[in-house]
């Protein structure tokens, strides 16, 4: 939790027109600079990578090897899914088949 909030305070203060040799590229939408993100590695056999934008409620999930996006999520849930004893369980119970795209459009980082 202190690792995200580091991360989440590090990203507000570059902000998203940071330069970033990396973008994060969901599976259905349009790629993004890592520096728009605060972004932790995992241990979770699903979950690789879990990457969060508060500003707008906008979080990509590397499952396996493919980057998945969820808009209108708030920090609450992410705090509580990266604190949760199984980010898979967490995961399948609380995010998959919520906060849609489709329903809540994603940001525009370019």
């Amino acid at each position: 939790m202190k690792t995200l909030l580091a991360l989440v305070t590090a990203s507000a203060m570059l902000g998203a027109g940071a330069a970033s040799a990396e973008d994060i590229c969901p599976k259905y939408g349009d790629c993004a600079p890592a520096a728009a993100f605060a972004c932790s590695w995992t241990e979770s056999s699903l979950v690789n990578r879990v990457c969060y934008n508060e500003q707008h409620g906008y979080m990509v999930l590397q499952l396996k090897s493919t980057y998945y996006h969820y808009c209108g999520v708030d920090a609450g849930t992410v705090a509580a899914f990266l604190s949760s004893p199984s980010l898979g369980r967490f995961y399948n119970a609380t995010i998959k088949g919520n906060f849609d795209c489709r329903v809540t459009p994603p940001p525009a980082f370019n």
